[in-house]
């Protein structure tokens, strides 16, 4: 017989650090849209709550680029605050929603 289930959170099977990968553009998505793919790495970079991991990749024309590969919260905490998900967490936890 199973025992009662036990959401992931209470079991903390979640597991910290957690990797997201960015998508990366491919060649020619970077040279035709090589502004927008800056300010997508800027607005990355300008964010709060995980760290970005780089990746370097060769471009014949452009030379070499840093780009993101993956962003990575390490504590749940981060994550749900980069989600903005952080009180409706606690309220979820404490047994306080109210179904709709």
């Amino acid at each position: 017989m199973a025992g009662p289930y036990v959401p992931g959170w209470e079991r903390r099977c979640f597991s910290f650090p957690l990797r997201i990968p960015v998508g990366r553009p491919g060649a020619k998505a970077l040279m035709a849209d090589y502004n927008q793919v800056r300010d997508g790495k800027t607005a990355l970079e300008q964010g709060a709550g995980y760290r970005i991991e780089y990746a370097e990749a060769n471009h014949r024309q452009l030379g070499r680029q840093r780009l993101p590969q993956q962003l990575v919260f390490d504590r749940q905490d981060d994550l749900l605050g980069y989600l903005r998900k952080t009180c409706e967490f606690e309220r979820f936890t404490a047994g306080s929603i109210s179904p709709m």
